[in-house]
C-alpha cells in the first residue's frame, strides 16, 4: 500500500536541527535551522541554502544528537524571502531521531489534501492532482515537487500553475483512467525496504587522493555502500567535513580507473577509532 505524506493535521513542531549536504551550486553547506512540521517519516524544515529536488541531506536533531538521511521531495521558495520550506522523505536514521519531539499524532480524519493543477517542467503536461505534502499555504508560485511523469518516462520537476489541466487524471488510489485515458503521475513513495533505493551494498576498492598543507597523499579503502551520487566507507584516516578530494574508482594498482571529484559530506565516529566517511561526487576530472 502506498504511504502518503498527509501533513494536514500534522503538528507544527519547531525542533532545532543541523542540516548538511550539497547546495544547488554543488557546494557543501552546514546550516543550523529548525523543523516546521513532523509527520512520521516526513518532515518540513526551513532552509536558507538553495538545494535541488531529489538531493539527499543529513539531518541531525541537535538536542538528541541523533541523525538521519532524508531526500528532498518538494521545495517552496516564496518571493521576497530568502527562507524556503522544504519537504523531506526519510531514507534511514541512526536511531529515534525525534524522540519526544513528535508531538500529537496526525489526525487520520483531517481534511483532505488540497488539489491543484501541476505542470511538468519537461513536457508541460498539466493535471489536477492532490498534493498531500503541502498545506494550502504552499499552493502558490515558487513551489516545485518531484513526481514520476508517464509522458517523460522519468521523475521530473512539477510546478503549480493557474491554467486548467490538459489531462483528466484520476484521484489517488482510483487507478488509471479519466476522460483523456491518462493516469496521474505515480506518487514518489518509498517502502521501508526501498528507502535506500539508489544505494547498493557494494564493496569497491577506491583510491582517495587528498591534499593538505601543500602535500598530497592518498587513502586506499573499500566502500560499504554506493549510490549514483556518492559512496560511504570506513577508514583510519581523519577526514574533515567539506574537504575536497579526487577519487579513482574502481581502483586497481595494475589498471587505470575513472577519476572523479568529490567532497566529504559526513564523518561518523566508529569503534576502534575508525571513521565512517560519506563522499558526494561532484564531477569528472582528468585522469591523474
Amino acid at each position: 500500500m502506498e504511504r502518503r505524506h498527509h501533513l494536514a493535521g500534522a503538528p507544527a513542531v519547531a525542533v532545532r536541527i543541523r542540516v548538511r549536504g550539497m547546495s544547488s551550486e554543488e557546494r557543501y553547506f552546514d546550516e543550523d535551522t529548525e523543523t516546521a512540521r513532523l509527520a512520521g517519516d516526513f518532515i518540513v524544515i526551513r532552509l536558507r541554502t538553495l538545494i535541488e529536488l531529489e538531493s539527499e541531506l543529513h539531518i541531525m536533531n541537535i538536542q538528541g544528537q541523533v541523525g538521519g538521511n532524508y531526500r528532498v521531495v518538494w521545495i517552496h521558495s516564496p518571493a521576497g524571502t530568502d527562507v524556503r520550506s522544504v519537504g523531506l522523505e526519510m531514507l534511514d536514521v541512526e536511531g529515534d531521531i525525534w524522540e519526544s519531539n513528535a508531538g500529537a499524532p496526525v489526525d487520520p480524519a483531517a481534511a483532505a489534501p488540497p488539489a491543484a493543477v501541476l505542470e511538468c517542467r519537461r513536457c508541460h503536461r498539466k493535471i489536477s492532482w492532490p498534493v498531500p505534502e503541502a498545506d494550502a499555504e504552499y499552493l502558490s508560485d515558487g513551489f516545485s515537487i518531484a513526481l514520476p511523469c508517464d509522458a517523460c518516462k522519468a521523475t521530473t520537476s512539477w510546478v503549480f500553475t493557474t491554467q486548467e489541466a490538459t489531462d483528466s487524471a484520476s484521484a489517488p488510489g482510483a487507478g488509471p483512467g479519466g476522460a483523456a485515458g491518462e493516469s496521474a503521475p505515480r506518487k514518489r513513495v518509498y517502502t521501508r525496504d526501498e528507502r535506500t533505493k539508489g544505494r547498493a551494498p557494494l564493496k569497491i576498492q577506491v583510491k582517495i587522493i587528498r591534499s593538505k598543507f601543500g602535500k598530497s597523499f592518498f587513502d586506499i579503502c573499500e566502500t560499504t555502500n554506493v549510490s549514483r551520487t556518492g559512496f560511504y566507507f570506513t577508514t583510519d584516516q581523519g577526514y574533515d567535513v567539506g574537504e575536497r578530494v579526487e577519487i579513482v574508482m574502481p581502483y586497481h594498482p595494475d589498471s587505470e580507473g575513472i577519476h572523479v571529484k568529490g567532497q566529504v559530506v559526513r564523518v561518523d565516529s566508529l569503534q576502534d577509532y575508525r571513521k565512517g566517511v560519506a563522499i558526494q561526487l561532484t564531477g569528472m576530472t582528468a585522469a591523474g
